[in-house]
């Protein structure tokens, strides 16, 4: 790695560098070893775990690392892998400056693993601050944001109408940020501070000061929507929740952090696309954010084991102690999905107040998470959609859009 610097041996200034260097190789082969390990463990018999890291023995590696259906045996095995994780992060950590120290003696494509969260932190930061432009310039950023995202949520944009679309990317393109500064491989302070930042140019917009970037497009969408400062502001408190580790006590708790961060999207949603003459709006918003808190439960389910694995119960513990479960039970994933369910159903009406040519994005949303339900709920069924299953959904929306079409002509 460091040809062009001799040994310290030759040269003891080079000392730290080799040391560096050192720390990052050993990381490398270490993250070589993580991707592989089930596939090393299983086909080829190599278990290059230390049993003074994971405390199990080779046999049990093998066994729960075979387990597909066993949520239980999935996080044992993952949590043996943890100790190996942390080592391998702390040798980046260790490693961190050697880029400095090279200069331009290597090629830095191999300092991408080191920096990643450092360039993440500083393209999230670019983002937030970007120089002021022009309406039609941050639009385009808005959409960029979204095409890169590769969100289900981009079909419901795709379907949502010519005359209200460039709003739904600002608003999508704002939450997106948010939720990536919450989600950053950072230090929770770094992730706080950024958050901090991003509120602060929220509320610029608000004010009308909306600078450049998404902040543009998003100010105009929140004015010619009629937006609410205060659904935002709640969406990123709820966003600030998962900074932390998350443990709810009671259900109340988890019901209003999926009206913070999945009911007021809901509501966003339907202010931007409208509703049909002669419905309240807060009406539609009100049933549009008990549709929100629904899909957001379906989320939870569907992540209860990573969840767990990084510090966050959402799983209140009144309902465990109901349930006479743990967090990663499957009987507590079927009682979210039987609640989700239950929600949607009784937000059934809002398809009728919204506008007409609003339906097939709404439609199409609801349907692709009524599908991921089904499948969670099957023993070991698996959330991702089919080919097929989406290609259903498009035409299905597809379909709805010719019918509103055609009653509008």
């Amino acid at each position: 790695m460091l040809a062009g610097l001799r040994p310290p041996e030759e040269e003891p200034s080079n000392a730290d560098a080799w040391r560096k260097s050192d720390a990052i190789c050993t990381a490398l082969q270490l993250t070589n070893h993580l991707q592989d390990v089930r596939q090393d463990l299983i086909e080829r018999d190599r278990v290059y775990l230390p049993k003074e890291d994971t405390g199990f023995d080779v046999e049990q590696l093998r066994a729960w690392s075979q387990t597909a259906e066993d949520s239980a045996a999935r996080i044992r095995y993952i949590k043996a892998l943890r100790p190996l994780v942390d080592r391998t992060n702390e040798l980046y950590q260790q490693g961190a400056g050697l880029p400095s120290l090279v200069e331009g003696r290597l090629c830095i494509a191999i300092f991408t693993h080191v920096a990643e969260h450092k360039h993440e932190l500083e393209r999230l930061a670019a983002l937030i601050d970007a120089d002021p432009c022009d309406v039609t310039s941050s639009v385009a950023c808005c959409k960029l944001i979204t095409a890169q995202a590769g969100s289900s949520f981009g079909v419901g944009i795709r379907l949502t109408p010519a005359r209200c679309r460039d709003a739904m990317h600002a608003v999508y393109a704002w939450m997106r940020l948010a939720d990536d500064a919450a989600d950053l491989h950072a230090e929770a302070d770094e992730r706080a501070a950024l958050l901090d930042r991003f509120e602060a140019r929220s509320l610029s917009a608000f004010a009308g000061n909306p600078g450049g970037g998404i902040w543009p497009a998003f100010a105009l969408a929140v004015e010619q929507c009629e937006l609410r400062p205060a659904w935002f502001d709640s969406f990123l408190e709820g966003v600030r929740a998962d900074l932390e580790s998350v443990e709810f006590d009671t259900d109340e708790e988890l019901d209003a952090y999926c009206d913070r961060v999945a009911g007021n999207v809901g509501r966003c949603c339907v202010a931007i696309w409208g509703v049909r003459a002669g419905v309240d709006r807060d009406e539609a918003c009100d049933l549009a954010g008990v549709r929100g808190r629904a899909l957001q439960r379906i989320n939870i389910a569907r992540d209860l084991e990573e969840d767990a694995l990084a510090g966050r119960r959402y799983v209140p513990a009144e309902r465990l102690r109901r349930l006479d479960a743990g967090p990663t039970d499957p009987r507590v994933r079927d009682d979210l999905l039987r609640e989700a369910i239950d929600m949607l159903d009784a937000s059934a009406s809002l398809e009728s107040l919204v506008r007409r040519d609003a339906g097939p994005a709404l439609w199409a949303m609801t349907r692709a998470y009524r599908l991921v339900a089904r499948r969670l709920g099957r023993a070991g069924g698996s959330s991702s959609l089919s080919g097929g299953a989406k290609l259903g959904i498009a035409a299905g929306a597809i379909g709805r859009r010719v019918l509103v079409a055609g009653r509008l002509a």
